[in-house]
């Protein structure tokens, strides 16, 4: 026994003073299942979702004097290692895509071995999962504008999914298949804001959409204009040019509607013109409106334009003031008659002349028949009336109402 004792302490005497290590050396790593897409960030309205890299991290026992690490994330695949030098021990890896991935560590040292330093190492080997990435479809993208009306129908922004078991979440924090928004989810009209979503499986891997631009309007601000509003009746190739436009083109523009049609060339468009069937003599008023179609068809309908026209005969109709010489001289080469200029406008005009006493001292019954010369200072009789002033109203009824016009005329004899 003591033999045997003894035996085993120069035993262990030799192998102390050779520095041979009888620990075991052994590596491990850990590498956590991660996802084809895990280092990616999202961020859009407000929403922060981090990259989570998922780390390669060696652990050993038994070794020292460790000299690197090679790390091989596929052993496929000689492109895909890296080596890094102790003391780091961790390194973290994006794969191309879902599957199962055979790693290996190595760890290279040194042992001291008959007082010389010898090269060793130790591997460890694993398997990897590489979860996929959610399957769907998203059905929106960024290279539209989705434009809504501010008072009509909201916009839907929707996604499908294409396989089972997955979550989703909206920039607007919603968490379904689907979202509506509206005007007030923008802080009202002619605002832009952009939408997204992200679609996450149990494994915490995620797809992402593309963000979508939402805007939404009041219609457009439509303003009517003519180059005249005054229409020469007879002029029969006179008319009067239309014009619309407004502060918005979007997609195929505004489009316009004019009303009443009665007279326009065409009411569908922004440029019509205009010229009654017949002579009117009240204002005529011509509305137009502007609206643009939206997203889904819907049509953005905006404010209501006029403008006032009317037509008159050679420059002026029964309304226009009496033009006319306020004194006759019976007799005389140049005002020998009361004259009425344009006396053709006044149609079934009816002339009074009173004397400064009110008694009527003459009559028309009317006055757009024959000439300008009206009235020679005589009565109807033919006597001829003394120097004084006189008074005339001319009334004109057409068009259902009664138009008067009076004024003064002298009478002066030159004898």
């Amino acid at each position: 026994m003591k033999n045997t004792i003894w035996k085993l302490f120069c035993v262990l005497s030799l192998i102390a003073f050779l520095g041979i290590n009888l620990k075991a050396q052994t590596v491990t790593f850990k590498a956590d299942p991660v996802c084809s897409n895990r280092d990616e960030s999202l961020q859009f309205n407000g929403i922060d979702i981090p990259a989570e890299t998922t780390f390669f991290e060696a652990y050993t026992a038994g070794i020292t004097n460790i000299k690197n690490y090679v790390w091989e994330f596929d052993i496929t695949d000689a492109a895909a290692k890296q080596t890094v030098n102790a003391p780091d021990f961790t390194v973290s890896h994006v794969y191309n895509g879902p599957g199962t991935y055979t790693a290996r560590v190595t760890v290279n040292y040194t042992v001291t071995e008959n007082g010389a330093q010898v090269n060793k190492s130790e591997s460890a080997i694993k398997d990897v999962i590489v979860y996929a990435a959610p399957k769907v479809v998203f059905n929106f993208d960024s290279t539209n504008i989705y434009i809504g009306c501010a008072t009509g129908k909201p916009i839907k922004l929707s996604l499908t999914p294409q396989e089972a078991d997955i979550n989703y979440l909206w920039s607007t924090g919603n968490v379904g298949q689907e979202i509506f928004i509206d005007a007030k989810d923008l802080g009202g009209a002619n605002i832009e804001r952009q939408f997204g979503a992200i679609v996450y499986n149990d494994h915490l891997c995620w797809t992402k959409s593309q963000l979508a631009t939402v805007k939404f309007y009041n219609g457009p601000s439509v303003t009517a204009r003519a180059n005249t509003d005054i229409l020469n009746w007879d002029n029969a190739a006179e008319r009067i040019q239309l014009e619309a436009f407004s502060d918005l083109d979007i997609g195929g523009g505004v489009t316009y509607k004019w009303s009443p049609a009665t007279g326009l060339n065409a009411d569908n468009i922004a440029n019509p013109s205009w010229r009654p069937a017949d002579f009117i003599t009240e204002p005529h008023t011509a509305s137009v409106v502007g609206t643009i179609r939206v997203n889904g068809g819907e049509e953005c309908r905006g404010n209501t334009a006029t403008v006032t026209l009317r037509t008159i005969r050679k420059g002026g109709d029964y309304n226009t003031p009496i033009n006319s010489n306020n004194v006759i001289v019976p007799g005389s080469a140049r005002n020998a008659f009361w004259v009425i200029q344009e006396a053709n406008w006044y149609k079934n005009g009816e002339l009074f002349i009173y004397d400064r006493w009110g008694k009527e001292v003459y009559h028309k019954g009317d006055i757009s028949t024959g000439s300008n010369e009206v009235w020679d200072g005589r009565t109807e009789s033919g006597k001829e009336l003394p120097s004084d002033a006189y008074y005339y109203v001319i009334i004109v009824k057409a068009d259902g109402k009664e138009v008067k016009h009076t004024g003064s005329i002298s009478v002066l004899h030159m004898k």
